[in-house]
């Protein structure tokens, strides 16, 4: 997790510019969420055994009546195509960020305990079904399913909101 030219310095956490595996470059998260899980890694790493932190970026933020949590990464610019899931009208959808159909990042605003999914989503790589995607009708469990990727397992990110 060393992010420096000299092999013996580390740097974690929310402050750090590491990179990524994932996302295939280096990426600041200025997050809690990072300050907490990124020291496990560095820590391994201070050690010589071998570790990457793969976690996908993730970051949530409640603005008054508002709550997102955003998963992934996009840089500007860098997708094709967005997809609306809910009623963004009334504040209460997903925003999907893809290219060639592929999941790049998601914000959730105001939709609770859909964070796993949609990070197995991201992670997968996969193509969706852009249709499906932007059906609430279609759990999005089913859009991961048919992409083949094995159902999300808890990071222990997702919030539970007052609806749950």
């Amino acid at each position: 997790m060393s992010t420096f030219s000299d092999p013996a310095i580390y740097a974690a956490g929310d402050i750090a510019n590491a990179f990524h595996p994932l996302l295939g470059k280096h990426i600041r998260i200025k997050h809690w969420f990072n300050a907490l899980s990124q020291p496990a890694v560095a820590a391994k790493s201070m050690l010589g055994l071998a570790a990457a932190y793969d976690e996908v970026p993730y970051f949530y933020s409640d603005q008054y009546e508002l709550v997102i949590e955003y998963s992934g990464h996009v840089a500007p610019g860098g997708y094709n195509e967005a997809v609306f899931r809910g009623d963004k009208d009334q504040l209460k959808c997903i925003v999907f960020w893809l290219k060639d159909h592929k999941v790049l990042a998601a914000m959730n605003i105001n939709v609770w305990d859909q964070t796993d999914t949609i990070k197995t989503l991201v992670r997968s790589g996969q193509p969706v079904d852009t249709a499906a995607l932007a059906d609430t009708g279609t759990p999005l469990a089913d859009v991961l399913a048919a992409t083949g990727t094995p159902n999300a397992q808890k990071s222990g990110a997702d919030r539970t909101g007052p609806e749950s």
